[in-house]
């Protein structure tokens, strides 16, 4: 269903948040090179500046931002997708996997597992009638040498059980939403 006609202009939004928030955290790495001494904040800087340009192009939109609610959980921050899925940012690595702290969370994700969630977050969940965990999808994001590569993913099992390539979709249609 994510993926359906009715979630275009959200998915549009999605990739142009993920290229122009990674285009501007690129700039201001190469700017401000003093600030990162270390790759965990380099990537956050990255994720956060992301996850700011796609929420900003939501609130330019309101059919898409009535599909969207912004939750945030033990440092991660999910997007509930018309309350039937969750949507969150992340990098790739070179394998085309998801990047993170090897924590539990991580590995209950990547095996397609519901992964621990705040009491707010699963009440407001109850609130909108979604009683399991909704699937988790990730906005995946890859520099490679041609550019940045940007698909969307879910993972069962630690390998991708669902892949759109969001770059291939909307550069083929000179980024117009069909």
């Amino acid at each position: 269903n994510i993926v359906s006609e009715k979630y275009n202009s959200l998915l549009f939004h999605a990739y142009r948040g993920v290229r122009d928030g990674y285009d501007k955290a690129e700039q201001y790495v190469f700017e401000n090179p003093h600030e990162f001494f270390n790759k965990r904040h380099e990537a956050s800087t990255k994720n956060a500046k992301v996850l700011s340009e796609f929420y900003l192009r939501l609130l330019t939109d309101f059919k898409s931002k009535d599909m969207v609610l912004k939750m945030g959980t033990y440092g991660m921050t999910y997007f509930l997708i018309d309350n039937k899925a969750l949507l969150c940012f992340k990098m790739l690595n070179k394998k085309g996997k998801i990047t993170n702290a090897l924590t539990e969370r991580h590995k209950n994700s990547m095996a397609g597992n519901d992964v621990k969630l705040k009491k707010s977050v699963i009440a407001e969940l109850r609130k909108r009638g979604v009683e399991d965990q909704p699937p988790i999808y990730y906005l995946g994001y890859q520099p490679t040498e041609k550019g940045l590569i940007i698909k969307l993913l879910r993972f069962e099992n630690n390998e991708p059980v669902f892949e759109l390539n969001l770059s291939e979709m909307f550069i083929n249609k000179n980024e117009k939403i069909s």
